[in-house]
């Protein structure tokens, strides 16, 4: 399991509190619902928080899994429970495969009081990713630690590389590199090496170590040299996906509008012919009315010729009697 201090009141035995209604005696009742589970040491309530530190960490992880399920407010829901995030850790890489929690925390020891140590593990192939938290009692500690070892080189067991530091928020639970995880032969040929030290200057190992930091400096800068091409490569894709998609965006707009022309032109063609055919209908019933008329005139003309013919006959036949 990770490795924690025995000491009561600790900070991984702190847990953060919220989602409970913010009314006069709440401190009071907090310390109360909380003592049932244990000792308890601070309780500081701010604006819809709160801290609570137990005498151990056994005892908080009780109250939080408990606590947990309580609901003070329904319209809050049931009390949001922590582990109270530390400002006193440190992330250090660089860890040989050999390094267990165990290993970590003694390595550390000596900078001041550690309160945890965990080493990350890759959760499939279950070995050290080669990086891990030491969180200090002390955030000054953890400061001082940092600045330490930017100016000199802390070297573990099993690599012959110095750790690299830096301070980290480390809230989760890990229970990372026990030693039980190591193997025996591999804790023989660790027990070969020698123990968590400072290099020093002018040795071999010291002049080793400062290449192995500029290495991991070359790394660095290799590596920004690397994210800095990838964001210019990233920039012109954009730049040249934004300008294929506006040219996409014209070329369609252009085609929208040669295809309202079009419409507009088939539109224009078929009222020139509709209104061509009402002409010509127009100029059809006016030639049939003309023909009709000169018909009518010529028919009037038959019927006057053929009544004065009738007229001339009835004299004549006067005159003969």
């Amino acid at each position: 399991m990770a490795t924690f201090g025995n000491d009561k009141f600790q900070k991984r035995a702190k847990l953060f509190v919220a989602n409970f209604p913010q009314e006069e005696g709440w401190e009071s009742q907090l310390r109360q619902m909380c003592s049932q589970f244990g000792e308890v040491g601070e309780v500081y309530v701010g604006k819809g928080f709160a801290f609570v530190t137990f005498d151990y960490r056994c005892n908080a992880e009780v109250a939080k899994m408990q606590l947990s399920k309580v609901v003070l407010d329904h319209s809050l829901g049931p009390l949001d429970v922590r582990w109270a995030a530390s400002n006193a850790c440190l992330e250090v890489h660089n860890l040989g495969p050999l390094v267990s929690n165990e290993v970590l925390l003694e390595a550390f020891l000596p900078f001041g009081e550690v309160e945890r140590a965990v080493v990350v593990v890759d959760a499939q192939a279950r070995k050290s990713k080669g990086y891990g938290y030491v969180e200090f009692v002390s955030h000054t500690v953890a400061s001082k630690v940092v600045a330490r070892l930017s100016n000199e080189h802390f070297i573990l067991p099993g690599a012959p590389w110095p750790v690299r530091v830096k301070l980290a928020q480390l809230t989760d639970d890990d229970v990372g590199l026990p030693e039980s995880r190591i193997k025996e032969w591999d804790r023989l040929k660790r027990e070969e090496d020698s123990a968590p030290h400072m290099a020093k200057a002018g040795t071999p190992e010291g002049s080793f170590a400062e290449k192995w930091v500029e290495l991991e400096k070359q790394k660095k800068e290799r590596m920004e040299e690397v994210e800095a091409w990838y964001a210019g490569q990233r920039e012109n894709l954009r730049k040249q996906q934004a300008a294929a998609t506006e040219a996409e965006r014209k070329k369609a707009a252009l085609a929208q509008q040669q295809a309202l022309r079009k419409q507009q032109e088939m539109e224009r063609q078929a009222m020139a012919m509709q209104q061509m055919q009402q002409e010509q209908r127009a100029m059809l019933m006016m030639q049939e009315q003309r023909m009709l008329a000169m018909q009518q005139e010529q028919a009037l003309k038959m019927q006057q010729e053929q009544v004065a013919m009738q007229q001339m006959r009835a004299q004549r036949g006067g005159m003969g009697m």
